[in-house]
């Protein structure tokens, strides 16, 4: 499913900081079009997802649609819903192909219908477990491997973002017994120029304050030279600001 989308060169992670007052002005922004209450993630995806779209067609000239692979999370979802407590990598992927002449209220849009497919049937069927359970779980990844490579988009006119969120994770809640963390920070991601394949990531967490945003991405360092000074992003972000203002 994503090996079309596989890339070398060298890979570096920064951080793009997204703070509340910046949040509630994308969901204004989001809002304009019939969108109800966009939430902090389907915004800053939104905006992030534009904002890549404007990198690579700054590198080749042409427009380039993006492949958007966004996990969920199964916990509290379904008729009765999973329990929060469970251990383990309970989540589902969804996939949405967004173009660079869609507006920000239209990603959010297209973001959300993938999501709503998290429906009751297909977690009942996972729960039941058994050759239904695989099969429901296949069919999905197929139909968004299928998407991904649809020929409508055109030859090599598609890249690939995959998203996370650990958002509400309550990670600046945990207490090993020598106070709650100051900063709780992700992964970085870092390779000099190798063989070593690599796709985009991005993945977000909560700020300090639990309203923000820190996103941590993952991509080529020649694509980020763009974004890091892409002016529509900027007023909306900080690029690898300091942790304890936020």
């Amino acid at each position: 499913m994503y090996a079309p989308f596989f890339k070398k060169g060298k890979y570096i992670t920064k951080r793009i900081v997204f703070n509340e007052s910046a949040i509630a002005n994308l969901k204004a922004k989001a809002s304009l079009n019939n969108i109800n209450n966009p939430t902090r993630v389907e915004v800053v995806t939104a905006i992030l997802s534009k904002c890549l779209m404007a990198s690579f067609k700054n590198k080749t000239g042409i427009d380039t649609a993006l492949a958007v692979n966004h996990t969920v999370n199964l916990r509290g979802k379904g008729e009765p819903p999973l329990p929060e407590c469970l251990v383990g990598n309970f989540l589902r992927s969804v996939g949405a192909v967004f173009t660079m002449e869609e507006e920000l209220s239209e990603l959010v849009s297209q973001l959300r219908k993938a999501i709503k497919k998290v429906d009751n049937d297909f977690l009942k069927k996972i729960k039941n477990g058994g050759e239904d359970g695989f099969s429901k779980y296949f069919d999905v990844l197929k139909e968004i491997g299928d998407l991904f490579t649809s020929p409508i988009y055109g030859s090599g006119a598609m890249e690939l973002a995959i998203y996370s969120s650990w958002c509400n994770f309550g990670l600046y809640d945990i207490d090993f017994g020598w106070g709650k963390p100051i900063w709780a920070s992700c992964f970085v991601a870092y390779m000099e120029d190798s063989d070593m394949p690599y796709v985009n990531m991005i993945f977000f967490m909560d700020t300090r304050t639990g309203k923000g945003i820190e996103a941590w991405v993952s991509m080529g360092e020649d694509d980020f030279d763009f974004v890091e000074k892409d002016a529509e992003l900027l007023q909306y972000a900080s690029i690898d600001p300091s942790a304890i203002y936020y």
